[in-house]
């Protein structure tokens, strides 16, 4: 199950906010966002 848009959501956070912490293309980060991609975990604890 993908909840990464629930969590953005649920703290305010936006995909372009992201993707410049992450050093990630705003496409990728839509890609994790509309489940196209996963992204690895770790990286997702670290900012969600």
């Amino acid at each position: 199950m993908n909840r990464i848009k629930e969590v953005f959501e649920e703290k305010g956070i936006k995909q372009i906010w992201l993707a410049e912490k992450l050093g990630k293309s705003y496409n990728t980060v839509n890609a994790y966002v509309q489940n196209r991609q996963q992204p690895k975990p770790e990286m997702t604890n670290e900012y969600c």
